[in-house]
């Protein structure tokens, strides 16, 4: 075990400036080669390194130049490898392999836990970090940084323009998980004029027309009529690329793509993500479509499809930095798959002044979270399952729907009833139907769940309050913090009254054939006012 030496314990106070943001002890590459400390200076006058000490207590790395008000240092232990995974140089390394500056001294981060202490020209602590293990010494509080595994990057929380300082993990409990590799998009919000809200199974697939680009990101892709289609678009010039994933749950079949060689397909091949499971389109740069769905046909689920410039380019940086992360499917020449007619789709219109916000896994998923924990009049859920616990604890899942029951919102859970989701050995979603309604009966919530038993239900859907939420995420971990997931939520009460109905039918399992256009409420709140008495 590490001590802190005697003469250090008795300088423990910290010195206003710099702070360690960012560790990186266990990386993908070979031998640790992209270990790295980021440093930040908070203050608003340079800060001379020279003299300054980092150590993890058994070796030490000997600090020089300057770090600016506000900016950040990088110190790498070996520059060519950062590049190669990061896409720049640092600012400095410990092991001669670049042109980067070197420093004397070396460091190697216990990929278990280890301590990292900082500390300025006249020996004083300025910063300690503590990960994977607990620490008994000063400058640091509680229990370590929790590792989790290979590839994580440790981050200080980064709050209203500040950083926390507790000298305790609480200044590094962050939110989500940041893995090498993975992005860090941001929430934005985009004006639409309308959407139009597509119900799965479609028996059509030529919404998906393009006179420039098509792209697309999916789970897997296994529709032999879409893939006629797109096969042909391609051959008359239109560019057609597809992102899927490697290795889906069940195996790869490559029977539909196998034959498509016009189209430009490639398959994720990266460790920063579990699965790529987000699926959505951009056509010719300005029409965004947004699903429940794998490019299949077969499953009750939902799409939305809503044109904005804005929103495709935001969409298309997604595609693009995902692609980086992937290698190229060799498609042959061949006929492929004879497809069958399509017949009529079943399409919401709703018109208005709509926001869209885009909602990623992980950089952006936890937001999911906060809006159905803070929905207080409805909270229309519509799901193939939910995840009951983590580590032994109610999950955020299903406290988040519960403290939406205690603000006093109408809370209805729809989960699928296939034989695969209730008739196992695992938790699964007859108990989680059984567990709410127990609750609710207890404390008296308005607050029902039951099972759908119609096609399975693969629709990952919610509505709170005047917000809807469409998209791919799963309401599990590894959807939460380790997926590529993609969807939107939309804020308008128009869209959320049309979604509304939608779930009802569902909720009382009717189907309803209908292509219509909704430019204000009135229709949806006329179905509504019927249909809720069986609701309720």
């Amino acid at each position: 075990m590490k001590f802190l030496p005697l003469f250090l314990i008795l300088l423990v106070t910290p010195a206003s400036g710099i702070l360690i943001v960012e560790l990186y002890p266990d990386p993908f590459a070979k031998n640790d080669e992209t270990e790295y400390v980021k440093l930040y200076n908070p203050g608003n006058t340079t800060i001379n390194l020279s003299g300054w000490i980092l150590t993890d207590f058994e070796s030490e790395i000997h600090l020089k130049g300057q770090i600016s008000p506000h900016g950040y240092t990088v110190i790498a232990r070996n520059g060519t490898s950062y590049r190669e995974s990061f896409g720049k140089y640092p600012d400095f390394e410990w092991k001669n392999s670049s042109n980067v500056k070197d420093l004397d001294g070396s460091l190697r981060l216990s990929n278990s836990g280890d301590e990292v202490g900082l500390f300025d020209s006249h020996g004083e602590l300025v910063d300690l970090v503590v990960y994977g293990k607990s620490w008994n010494g000063s400058g640091w509080e509680g229990k370590g940084i929790e590792t989790f595994r290979e590839g994580v990057i440790l981050k200080r929380a980064y709050i209203n323009g500040t950083y926390p300082d507790t000298d305790s993990e609480r200044d590094w409990n962050f939110p989500r998980l940041y893995v090498e590799g993975q992005t860090d998009f941001a929430l934005k919000k985009f004006s639409v004029k309308n959407v139009t809200i597509i119900v799965f199974p479609v028996n059509d697939w030529n919404f998906i027309s393009a006179d420039r680009s098509i792209v697309i990101s999916s789970y897997i892709f296994e529709n032999a009529e879409l893939g006629s289609m797109l096969s042909r678009t391609a051959e008359n010039g239109v560019s057609v690329r597809i992102l899927l994933e490697k290795s889906p749950a069940g195996g790869f079949r490559d029977d539909v793509i196998r034959h498509m060689k016009p189209v430009q397909i490639y398959l994720q091949d990266t460790k920063a993500y579990r699965f790529m499971h987000a699926k959505y389109a951009v056509i010719d740069g300005s029409t965004v479509i947004v699903m429940t769905e794998n490019w299949k046909n077969g499953n009750k689920g939902y799409g939305v499809m809503m044109s904005n410039q804005g929103l495709a380019e935001y969409f298309l940086s997604v595609f693009e930095s995902d692609a980086k992360q992937s290698i190229p499917f060799r498609a042959e020449d061949g006929p492929g798959l004879n497809a069958d007619e399509g017949g009529e789709n079943q399409f919401i219109r709703v018109e208005g002044n709509i926001t869209v916000i885009p909602v990623l896994s992980p950089d952006t998923s936890r937001f999911i979270l906060d809006t159905v924990k803070n929905a207080r009049e409805r909270l229309l859920i519509e799901l193939p399952y939910i995840q009951m616990y983590r580590d032994g604890n109610l999950s955020p899942f299903m406290t988040s729907i519960l403290e939406s029951a205690e603000k006093g919102a109408r809370v209805r859970v729809l989960l699928d009833g296939s034989r695969y989701n209730t008739e196992s050995n695992r938790v699964d979603n007859d108990d989680a139907v059984s567990y709410l309604n127990s609750i609710a009966r207890e404390r008296g919530y308005d607050l029902k769940a039951k099972l759908y038993h119609g096609k399975e239900l693969h629709s990952k859907m919610f509505i709170a309050d005047n917000m809807v939420y469409i998209g791919s995420m799963n309401w599990n971990d590894n959807s939460l913090l380790r997926n590529r997931e993609a969807g939107v939520l939309m804020v308008s009460s128009d869209v959320a009254e049309a979604m509304e109905k939608l779930f009802i039918s569902d909720w009382n399992e009717r189907k309803i054939p209908f292509i219509i256009s909704i430019p204000s409420t009135g229709l949806a709140l006329l179905f509504i006012v019927l249909m809720r008495k069986r609701l309720n």
